[in-house]
């Protein structure tokens, strides 16, 4: 399957198939701030929107450099992402990641319509998603922070809002999912990081 990936308000789509193995590569680095929150729409061959993504990043080194902690950055950002980043700091992990020229990723919303699930997509970009993050930050990502939640998407014109749903199934699907890709669940409080210095 042929996916269009667009990163909202930034460099040139990215056409990639599910059944081959992700091959772009880091350019340079071209985004001068300590915290980023970025959004992408994810379309097929047809032009249907079947996937979007938000996500912060952000860069410790450059924070520190300039004065601020992870937490603080965090903070003037949103309270959902200060949330995971507290968990972060508290983490027997934090040590391995921080100070190094990279990103430290929290993934707000990875969302596949209803519609267009069962297809390969949602796994394709669980399986890719440091890689296609990398490729459009043109910067390495060294740490993916998750919560997972299940949720519907509602529509906002351009925008679009989470709403949470409770389904104890989908909620234990997604937990496995992400230890299946090799996410550890940070000391028992739900949410789930994955490191990727050594990849």
């Amino acid at each position: 399957m042929e996916l269009r990936i667009k990163m909202l308000d930034s460099k040139n789509d990215l056409l990639v198939f599910t059944d081959e193995k992700f091959m772009e590569r880091v350019v340079t680095e071209i985004i001068d701030y300590c915290c980023i929150n970025a959004m992408f729409h994810i379309y097929d061959e047809k032009e249907n929107l079947v996937a979007e993504i938000s996500a912060f990043f952000i860069d410790e080194s450059r924070s520190y450099n300039n004065g601020l902690s992870i937490t603080t950055v965090a903070d003037c950002m949103s309270q959902e992402l200060l949330d995971a980043i507290k968990v972060l700091v508290k983490s027997e992990d934090y040590d391995e990641i921080i100070f190094t020229p990279a990103y430290t990723c929290y993934i707000q919303t990875l969302y596949v319509y209803p519609e267009f699930r069962n297809m390969g997509i949602g796994k394709y970009l669980w399986e890719n998603i440091a890689d296609i993050f990398e490729y459009f930050m043109n910067k390495d990502i060294h740490a993916i922070i998750v919560y997972p939640k299940p949720h519907t998407i509602i529509k906002n014109g351009n925008t679009f809002e989470k709403e949470p749903i409770e389904d104890d199934e989908m909620l234990q699907r997604m937990k496995s999912g992400l230890v299946l890709g090799g996410f550890k669940e940070i000391d028992n409080s739900n949410y789930f990081m994955k490191i990727y210095l050594d990849e």
